[in-house]
């Protein structure tokens, strides 16, 4: 189990820092164009990742009394860092208003929800 912890742990530090360190060069270096920006907001879904992946294992950790498989990790890290990125989005035209992400969350959190029970549908067949 420490294992486990240890592995997740280093995982998120390794996508936390590529992140960053991505967006810190794209903002220092680069000019506002249409590679920087795509690769701006690939840095900005990987740092999100990377930062919700421990935070994410605790939430499964206190209400289920155990980790998820990796791939229930992953898939939820890249949800929460997608949510970020498309709110960086939405930034770029002013069109992130609180009623517009408050939508998307529920939307994203709709699409984890069905993904999780027909996962769970399938598996007890």
């Amino acid at each position: 189990m420490k294992r486990a912890w240890l592995h997740l742990t280093l995982v998120a530090a390794a996508l936390t820092a590529l992140g960053l360190s991505t967006l810190a060069y794209v903002v220092l270096y680069h000019e506002p164009g249409l590679l920087a920006r795509l690769v701006f907001f690939w840095a900005v879904i990987v740092t999100g990742a990377g930062l919700s992946l421990l935070p994410l294992a605790l939430v499964h950790r206190r209400f289920r009394g155990r980790l998820p498989r990796a791939a229930t990790l992953w898939r939820e890290g890249l949800l929460v860092g997608a949510f970020l990125g498309l709110w960086a989005w939405l930034q770029l035209d002013r069109l992130a208003s609180p009623w517009v992400l408050m939508a998307l969350g529920l939307a994203l959190a709709l699409l984890e929800l069905v993904w999780l029970l027909w996962t769970e549908s399938t598996d007890a067949s």
